[in-house]
């Protein structure tokens, strides 16, 4: 059986998927957070983002070169 690495929405309606994103690496861990997905990546050290909401979806990798990135959390910012 052949995998496909890809970053789906599924819908529960009618359990139809769009791809969002192709992948040729590993996701570890990811969160959704306003209109934003984003993701780590192990394999090649980094954290990217998707903004579902755009048109075209080209990723953006925010942060490289990290020992194994596993989890990840996004919080609005503190007004302290």
């Amino acid at each position: 059986m052949h995998c496909r690495k890809a970053i789906y929405a599924l819908t529960l309606s009618n359990s139809t998927s769009t791809q969002f994103y192709r992948v040729n690496h590993v996701i570890d861990g990811m969160t959704l957070h306003n209109g934003k997905l984003y993701w780590t990546d192990s394999l090649l050290g980094r954290i990217s983002s998707l903004d579902l909401s755009a048109t075209t979806r080209q990723h953006k990798v925010l942060v490289s070169r990290l020992d194994k990135p596993r989890a990840i959390v996004v919080a609005d910012g503190c007004d302290e």
